[in-house]
């Protein structure tokens, strides 16, 4: 038993010492700065509340949720940085053209906001509490709002300055009523979606588990998927995914554009990577369909892997 709670507390300090150095770099990024700072902020406070409890008691299952999908969203955080720290100008005009700002932020502060949560249950009382405080609905749409009406200007100094890019400046800035109305619809749900997974998880940690059976499975093995899938068997599964269910009738697990995304990846690994996180930020049904074509197409690699 001592032996695994150094373990679990080992790989905590890990993941806190990965976010901590994201934290740092987003703190650098020159476009879109005052959401990475704020982003930056955010992902400290999640690290240091992972931090406090590497140092707790805690149970382990509940624990691992937690940094599980804090990991996740270390990984999304840095992509996103990247884009972001491009110091070609013609670079940045295409991000600004083909991406709504808030979009691209929208999903890392959604999972974020979730890790949060579910790390706040573990906590004692005043460290909850404080979390809890930087997570609360109502303040994330505020800062949100005013980052953005900061980045925006900088966006619009940047674009005016190539000339050929003022079209697409005002055409944000009219939109800029439209694209905080949509924030704030996108926060409180996020918000509500927080409360939903915060009360199940106090109803009952058991029935939690089962409702995402799939999805675990497949979190679980995810650095297993990702060295053991080759590019044949990748793209055999893409097709399978693109097909139609009884599911999913109308709109395929994975688009085009989404495979499109996949492939564009120079490495099998790294298309493998970027599938599997897909799907466990997709949906339960997603994870489920997956394992099954894995399954019918590898036995034995799933019984290898602990999926059957």
């Amino acid at each position: 038993m001592e032996t695994t709670v150094v373990t679990v507390s080992t790989t905590i300090l890990d993941i806190v010492e990965k976010g901590l150095a994201i934290c740092n770099q987003l703190m650098q990024v020159k476009n879109n700065k005052k959401s990475c700072e704020r982003l930056a902020e955010r992902v400290n406070a999640v690290a240091i509340s992972l931090k406090t409890l590497a140092n707790q008691g805690v149970d382990e299952k509940v624990v691992k949720k937690a940094y599980d999908l804090f990991n996740i969203v270390l990984d999304e955080a840095e992509a996103l940085m990247k884009k972001y720290d491009e110091s070609e100008t013609h670079q940045l005009k295409k991000i600004f053209n083909e991406q709504k700002l808030q979009g691209d932020f929208d999903e890392v502060n959604k999972h974020l906001t979730e890790a949060a949560h579910q790390l706040g249950n573990c906590l004692q009382s005043e460290d909850r509490n404080t979390v809890e405080e930087m997570f609360d609905g109502k303040r994330i749409r505020k800062e949100n709002y005013e980052d953005m009406k900061i980045d925006l200007q900088e966006w619009k100094k940047l674009l005016e300055e190539t000339r050929d890019g003022v079209k697409a400046v005002h055409d944000v800035v009219d939109s800029t009523a439209q694209n905080v109305n949509s924030l704030q619809d996108q926060m409180a749900t996020t918000q509500r979606d927080v409360h939903k997974i915060r009360d199940a998880g106090a109803a009952s940690q058991t029935s939690a588990a089962s409702s995402n059976k799939y999805r675990e499975q497949v979190l679980k093995a995810r650095h297993d998927l990702i060295n053991r899938i080759p590019g044949t068997l990748l793209k055999d599964l893409l097709d399978l995914l693109q097909r139609p269910t009884s599911d999913s009738p109308l709109q395929p697990f994975i688009s085009d554009r989404e495979r499109s995304e996949i492939l564009s990846k120079d490495v099998s690994h790294d298309q493998v990577t970027c599938l599997v996180d897909m799907l466990i930020k997709k949906s339960e049904k997603a994870c489920e369909i997956f394992l099954s074509h894995l399954k019918q197409k590898e036995p034995n690699l799933c019984k290898e892997l602990g999926l059957l």
